[in-house]
């Protein structure tokens, strides 16, 4: 219940001991070619004994931001990226998974994607059980098709349907143009207990040149295999000039997520009501910011025959009703009156689509 609690173990250590892992890692990187001046370039030989004098040993690679889940059948999962230190050129992230099957006591690891600089490195990850005994594993996470653009990267998917020991082939989970070199990172993944398996992201498609961007949202219904159209979530555009995270998307979490049979509930923070010509709300931190949340609905929420549905049904049909004698009033007047001017002519005011 909390009161103990087992002594931490070192996840990545049991897969960098593999030193052929290790050399894949290095073999990964990208080589540099020497430049005219180099004469004029000057090198620090690393000191005797050091670490980085031994880049190629276990102790220089490491992981961050794991990401755990458990499956029905007690199995625990931590999906990470991996990192290295004292190593010089950075070989590029790969993406590990470790498992448990002994409630954490003893953990076993495995590559889900190899080294690569197209890698980013945020991920995230839940269980299903549909897919066979073990379940699903279904991950998340930024892929760069062309990482020497800035900011450019697509949410990518992978899957397991044999406790993480293979992973079906990456691909991209949203739909628009890659030509537009827009950017969506930051993804969150949560599953209902139909099995629906819900994602959310942050993405620059809407962006009107202002350094925004919206949250946006595709679900599965067949544990994976294919993949909503991408649905705008926020009403508007995220300034990220402005509020906490302001200056340069310095954004450091995805949007929340929840996921029940009828209904995926979204969240993001947005400083919307900060006034940019106040000067403390352009400075770093400064500005109003709020949480706002929205819902992706499925299903009818409540009761169709309960007595509060049939009182907000009658109230919807009876202002559709009065809404149609007033619209016949205002023809039969208009038609008495004659046409109206272009000048006086009001325009209406296009509702945005989106999930309802």
């Amino acid at each position: 219940g909390g009161r103990t609690w087992g002594e931490p173990v070192q996840l990545p250590g049991t897969i960098f001991g593999n030193q052929a892992v290790r050399d894949q890692a290095l073999t990964a990187r990208t080589t540099t070619t020497v430049g005219a001046n180099a004469s004029t370039t000057t090198t620090t030989t690393p000191p005797a004994g050091s670490r980085a004098s031994e880049p190629n040993q276990a102790v220089n690679f490491g992981g961050f931001q794991p990401v755990v889940t458990v499956g029905n059948d007690g199995a625990v999962y931590a999906i990470w990226p991996s990192t290295t230190s004292n190593i010089s050129p950075s070989p590029p992230a790969g993406i590990f998974v470790s498992k448990s099957t002994d409630k954490g006591r003893t953990w076993q690891t495995s590559q889900a994607v190899p080294f690569d600089y197209k890698n980013g490195t945020f991920v995230q990850m839940a269980w299903t059980e549909e897919g066979g005994s073990q379940g699903t594993l279904h991950a998340v996470w930024e892929y760069k098709e062309q990482p020497e653009v800035g900011g450019y990267s697509d949410i990518y998917y992978i899957r397991s349907t044999d406790g993480g020991a293979t992973w079906s082939q990456p691909r991209n989970i949203t739909d628009d143009r890659p030509q537009d070199y827009f950017g969506q990172y930051y993804p969150n993944i949560t599953v209902a207990p139909n099995g629906r398996i819900d994602v959310v992201f942050y993405d620059t498609r809407f962006d009107p040149g202002l350094r925004s961007n919206d949250v946006v949202y595709t679900y599965s219904t067949d544990n994976g295999e294919t993949w909503s159209r991408n649905e705008r979530i926020s009403d508007q555009s995220i300034d990220r000039r402005i509020g906490v995270w302001g200056f340069n998307y310095d954004i450091t979490s995805p949007p929340s997520l929840a996921s029940a049979d009828e209904f995926a509930i979204i969240g993001w923070d947005d400083p919307r009501f900060s006034d940019p010509s106040v000067g403390d709300n352009l400075a770093v931190g400064g500005g109003l910011q709020d949480i706002f949340v929205a819902n992706a609905q499925f299903e009818a929420i409540g009761g169709g025959a309960s007595k509060v549905a049939k009182m907000i049904v009658a109230g919807v049909v009876g202002l559709l009703a009065v809404g149609l004698i007033l619209l016949v009033v205002a023809m039969a007047a208009r038609s008495s009156s004659g046409p109206p001017s272009a000048k006086g002519a009001r325009q209406s005011e296009k509702k945005p689509a989106g999930v309802s």
